[in-house]
């Protein structure tokens, strides 16, 4: 009976060390991109029709860069752009221009899915592993409930504490592309980061000129983008 009890101690406090562990790589994570005042990412977002399968039955690529405040995120036909002024929102697939004034913090979730913090908070437990690559891969277990997104996620760090990947294991059925049909599987979605880098940007980057022109509260769509509807958030 001891030697049960000391058992389950043994893996209660080795679950704790997980957690805690995942809660400081996860600092140095959210560190990294806050420190360093030039990020540039490629990414893949790759949908799968259940959580066992590992061909992709959609893959969407995107592009993520940040200088300080400013940012730049494309991905399936809208661009989101943030300057020292203002922040832009470019749908090509509806023809609309949103433009608002600058937010004063990016948003991590962008290109998490999720913020770090919350999928760790409602996790029951925690597994940690080092992959053949030499990256650290936390595993963070939920309770089945169709009350929360996730039945699992996997946070993989590489050396420099950057994103390496991320997947989402599904709690509910999910439409991922128009043309599904009678979806009954909760799907899987993984996201990798490709190509990270630290380099400095060019602030071109973050112009938004080649989209509208701003004179004064005044927004109008630039020639290429003529008969988009602007929907004017700065007045």
């Amino acid at each position: 009976m001891k030697n049960i009890i000391a058992t389950i101690l043994l893996l209660l406090f080795t679950v704790f060390l997980s957690a805690q562990n995942a809660a400081n790589d996860f600092k140095k994570m959210n560190k990294f991109y806050l420190e360093h005042n030039h990020v540039k990412i490629d990414i893949e977002y790759r949908f799968y029709k259940n959580h066992k399968s590992n061909n992709a039955i959609d893959v969407q690529k995107a592009s993520y860069k940040k200088s300080g405040t400013k940012f730049y995120y494309t991905m399936g036909g809208i661009t989101t752009i943030q300057n020292n002024e203002y922040k832009m929102v470019l749908n090509k697939n509806n023809e609309i221009i949103l433009v608002a004034k600058k937010q004063k913090e990016i948003d991590p979730a962008i290109f998490t899915g999720t913020t770090i913090d919350s999928v760790l908070t409602m996790c029951k437990r925690v597994d940690f592993v080092i992959t053949e690559s030499g990256n650290k891969r936390y595993m963070l277990l939920y309770k089945s409930s169709k009350y929360y997104p996730y039945s699992k996620v996997i946070v993989e760090l590489n050396s420099n504490n950057s994103l390496s990947k991320m997947i989402y294991y599904y709690n509910n059925p999910i439409n991922y592309t128009p043309d599904q049909d009678d979806i009954e599987e909760a799907p899987k979605m993984e996201i990798v980061y490709l190509n990270t880098s630290i380099e400095p940007i060019s602030t071109s980057q973050y112009s938004i000129n080649k989209f509208v022109k701003i004179q004064g509260q005044n927004i109008s769509p630039a020639s290429k983008y003529i008969g988009y509807r602007i929907i004017n958030q700065i007045i």
